[in-house]
């Protein structure tokens, strides 16, 4: 019975040839959009789930409220994973992950590369995480300071072998012993490294890693059970001041206003959850896969509403095919079952067609995302069972109210010439109500594409207070930049197209640190309070080209002058919102003090002020900035290029 509707089925869809194909396209696309949309959302959700013991694996984060101001910290400081172990008989394990901020060069032979993913770590990295080895005891790589362990990639790269056991790679501090390969690091990893040090060599440059101090270190600890979360998250309430290191007696130093709490993010949310400050990666975030989905969902019932109308308003049509087949004796569950697996079939073949869609559409799906699916993600049995999910239910939804409607004709009202049955006032509003809704989605979605559209065109002119465009960014390979940055520099300036060149210690768009600076006019200001003016605030450090470089305006004073000692000892630039912030009134002149990592103040005085520039994202404020000339920070060199001739400018760079 099924072999023969399956049969009438096929037949009417090709005699119905024009109508058909407009279901078709309808169905097709919108299986094609859900299709692309599903992979983009199953990815993002699927971070580091490669891990075994996810659910069991949490970073530890930092949340601080003082005066009113809110802050949000990834990083926490060194002293963390060790009060963690030795306090709560609910942590397995606690492991720190230092980041190298700035590119090392490795050397083997004469093969030399500047490496940018080298990350420090404790001995149980991997014993907490899922990087599995290729070679090498996971038990004893890590416990040496000298030695390292890469990825299978940079194995390769190297020494043009996966076994790399015993190689040795050389940096200008030390020279390092290959213990152990490991596999790439995943695509969808929250943080991605090539190499791995013990954290014994940096506890050799920097004795005070295990203490509190700046919070440099990512801290993750892994429970014995999930179950235990609420408890360890209330003992950390109790003692996260005395972890701190405030001094929590009765006369404790807590200042009224400030509160502290630690968070702990699931390491498969992070990428979807994690968007503090100091995050290792950029996220995503999780309002992006809430949009997505309504929008996958929206774009199927516009599919499926679309095929209700075109089906019911051919109605009229099939009503004389279904009084014949009622004469012959159909039931209406025959005749139910017929439209319900034409519904179906249709759906079926627009699945198939929307898989060669999105073949075709997702390399340019890729680049506007930037992503790397392929064929294989498309072919994956968990997509292809989704995807006969959701072709058979939006198959169902679409053929269910034309095959009640249509099974349930009078055969002799049907047959006969008077067709106005076929017509009822049901049938009418209810395909009034699904035009309506169908127009009201697909206005719905129009007007999120404008705003969209309206968003990039916003982020596209908007005027963030500086010249973005054609500066070429050069890392460079040490902190503090180079000693012949000056002569590199000189050198560069000969081409004709290089109009200007900076070091900086960040650049716009990157994270600018905050660091303690000292602002002695505030101390004075409230002397009832406990306020000896020093603060904190976002800093970048430059050389005097900064400023033209990067082409801000001067509202107040005067730039770096070029050359100049006294603007190098103690001349400081301060954004408008700094200004307003400390409330100074004419700050030309008022002494200033840079405090951040020093046993002595630098000291000196307030020469500008620069108009405010969007130097963080533009989804909040502009916040207090201060500009100083300081070398030791310099991690990037900014080329500013004139011309339409950029191409040709960038080769002349990289062959100077």
């Amino acid at each position: 019975m099924y072999k023969n509707l399956i049969k009438s089925a096929f037949r009417h869809l090709v005699s119905q040839r024009v109508h058909s194909s407009i279901n078709l396209l309808g169905l097709s696309t919108g299986l094609a959009t859900c299709l692309l949309i599903y992979l983009f959302v199953n990815h993002e959700l699927n971070y580091d789930s490669f891990h075994k013991n996810a659910d069991t694996i949490f970073r530890i984060q930092a949340h601080f409220q003082n005066e009113g101001q809110e802050s949000h910290w990834a990083a926490s400081q060194g002293n963390l994973a060790n009060e963690f172990s030795s306090r709560y008989p609910e942590v397995k394990a606690s492991i720190r992950i230092a980041p190298d901020k700035l590119p090392i060069i490795f050397r083997n032979g004469d093969r030399q590369f500047k490496e940018e993913g080298v990350c420090h770590v404790d001995s149980l990295f991997l014993d907490v995480f899922d990087f599995p080895l290729i070679v090498g005891d996971k038990n004893t790589v890590l416990d040496e300071p000298e030695n390292i362990i890469i990825s299978e990639s940079t194995a390769i790269k190297y020494f043009d072998t996966k076994d790399a056991i015993g190689k040795t790679l050389s940096t200008d501090r030390r020279n390092y012993e290959v213990k152990g390969v490991f596999e790439d690091v995943p695509e969808q990893s929250h943080i991605h490294f090539d190499m791995l040090i013990p954290m014994s060599d940096l506890r050799q440059i920097r004795p005070n890693i295990d203490s509190r101090g700046p919070s440099s270190f990512y801290t993750y600890v892994q429970l014995n059970n999930p179950e235990s979360l609420p408890a360890i998250k209330e003992k950390t309430r109790e003692d996260i001041y005395s972890i701190m290191g405030f001094n929590t007696g009765e006369n404790n130093d807590i200042s009224e206003g400030f509160n502290a709490y630690y968070s702990f993010n699931r390491i498969d949310k992070i990428h979807v959850s994690g968007n503090a400050e100091k995050e290792m990666e950029t996220n995503s975030d999780i309002q992006y896969i809430y949009i997505f989905s309504a929008i996958a969902l929206f774009v199927l019932l516009i599919a499926a509403f679309n095929y209700m109308n075109l089906a019911t308003a051919q109605s009229l049509k099939r009503a004389k095919e279904t009084g014949l087949r009622k004469v012959l004796g159909a039931g209406k569950s025959i005749l139910f079952a017929q439209f319900m697996i034409e519904a179906i079939l249709l759906a079926l073949i627009s699945a198939i067609a929307s898989v060669f869609l999105v073949i075709f559409i997702l390399p340019y799906f890729n680049l506007a995302i930037g992503k790397s699916f392929s064929m294989v993600d498309i072919l994956d049995i968990n997509t292809g069972l989704v995807l006969l999910v959701i072709t058979v239910i939006i198959g169902l939804f679409a053929g269910s109210y034309p095959a009640l409607v249509l099974s349930r004709f009078s055969p002799m009202k049907a047959i006969g010439a008077n067709t106005a049955s076929t017509k009822s006032g049901g049938v009418v509003r209810l395909r009034k109500v699904l035009v309506t809704v169908q127009f009201a989605l697909s206005v719905l979605l129009v007007i999120a594409a404008l705003t969209v559209k309206d968003q990039l065109l916003f982020i596209q002119n908007k005027n963030i207070g500086m010249d973005k465009d054609h500066i070429m960014v050069v890392p460079l390979p040490n902190r503090g930049g180079m000693e012949n940055l000056e002569t590199i520099k000189t050198q560069l300036l000969q081409i004709n197209t290089v109009n200007s060149i900076s070091a900086s210690s960040t650049i716009p768009g990157k994270r600018v640190h905050i660091m303690s600076v000292g602002v002695p006019g505030l101390a004075s200001q409230n002397p009832e309070e406990e306020n000896d003016g020093f603060t904190g605030m976002r800093i970048m450090s430059g050389d005097d080209d900064m400023v033209n470089t990067f082409g801000l305006e001067i509202v107040e004073g005067r730039d770096f002058m070029q050359g100049s000692i006294a603007d190098v000892e103690g001349g400081f630039i301060l954004n408008e919102a700094a200004i307003e912030e400390f409330n100074l009134e004419d700050p030309i002149g008022k002494p200033f003090e840079y405090v951040y990592g020093l046993p002595e103040p630098k000291r000196g005085t307030i020469i500008g002020v620069v108009k405010d520039f969007n130097y963080a994202s533009l989804h909040g404020t502009i916040e207090p900035l201060m500009m100083h000339i300081y070398p030791r920070y310099h991690a990037y060199m900014s080329i500013k290029i004139e011309g339409i001739s950029v191409a040709n400018t960038v080769e002349n760079v990289k062959s100077s």
